[in-house]
Formats: structure tokens, C-alpha cells, sequence
């Protein structure tokens, strides 16, 4: 963890403890001939934090070298849109569905000739996923690896 948006998290929990949110993806890192899974932000440049703004004290966020990993703070005009609770619960649910497929599952494979495909998981692995779909009436089945598909909401 060493990009500046972990830092930035660090330095705003220490004034709001428990109450900021990093999206965090998981992605593969190619190394030469190694690959290797690792979590990163999934918006960067961004941080959630739940504040409310009658009773916080909004002049804690300095924009310094301990938060320089966030672009700014989200706005309308002078106006600082709410966020009900359940938008970072939702998105908890996105990250946490995001690296686990389920035999059977419906996703969408989204790479190269094949965009918006639908396919059907067929077995999950760590890096890649078997998955089966129809092309041309035939039944296909082929390992990709896992951001080359998404759920099929």
C-alpha cells in the first residue's frame, strides 16, 4: 500500500476515525513472467468520508502533502451533496462481489472481440475463470482472467 490515496486515508482517519471508505479493486499485476494480484483504488484520486455538516469541522481537511493523493472535495457550486449510508454499503457489496465468482453465476465477458458477451461461470480460479457461452449455436468454453468479465446485474 504506498499510493498516495492509502496515505491521504491514513491522514483524514486520524480526524475522522471509521468513517472514511477507499474503494479498493483487485487487478493483476504482470511482472515479467510472474503475475501477481494486488488491491488498488478503485477511483483514483478519490476518498469517501461521512461527515455531517452541521456538526463537523470541515477545516480539518487541509489539502497538504499527507492528503496530495485526493483531488479535492466533491462538490456542486458551493453546496457538498449527502451521501445516504447505504451508497458506501453498496459499494462494500460491489468490492467484496467483485473478486468472487460462484459456479453457475451469470457475468458478462468484456474483452477484445468479445464485448457484452453473456457466460456462465464454470470454475473459479485465483487468477482465471472458466466460463462457458454460445457463439454462433455452438457452446464455448474458455479461461479468462478476472477482470475480463464482469456480473451480469
Amino acid at each position: 500500500m504506498t499510493t498516495k490515496e492509502y496515505k491521504a486515508r491514513d491522514a483524514l482517519e486520524l480526524h475522522y476515525p471509521n468513517r472514511t471508505y477507499l474503494p479498493e479493486i483487485e487487478c493483476d499485476k504482470r511482472r515479467l513472467t510472474r503475475s501477481k494480484r494486488t488491491k488498488e483504488p478503485a477511483f483514483p484520486g478519490y476518498i469517501f468520508i461521512q461527515l455531517n455538516q452541521t456538526t463537523d469541522d470541515w477545516s480539518k481537511i487541509k489539502f497538504n502533502q499527507k492528503t496530495s493523493g485526493i483531488n479535492g472535495i466533491v462538490t456542486r457550486g458551493d453546496y457538498i451533496p449527502y451521501l445516504e449510508d447505504n451508497f458506501i454499503d453498496a459499494f462494500i457489496a460491489w468490492e467484496d462481489h467483485s473478486t468472487d465468482y460462484e459456479i453457475g453465476e451469470k457475468v458478462i465477458i468484456n474483452d477484445k472481440g468479445f464485448i457484452n458477451v453473456p457466460a456462465i461461470v464454470k470454475k473459479s480460479g485465483k487468477e482465471r475463470i472458466k466460463v462457458m457461452f454460445n457463439f454462433m449455436g455452438q457452446e464455448m468454453n474458455v479461461s479468462v482472467n478476472r477482470e475480463q468479465i464482469r456480473p451480469n446485474a
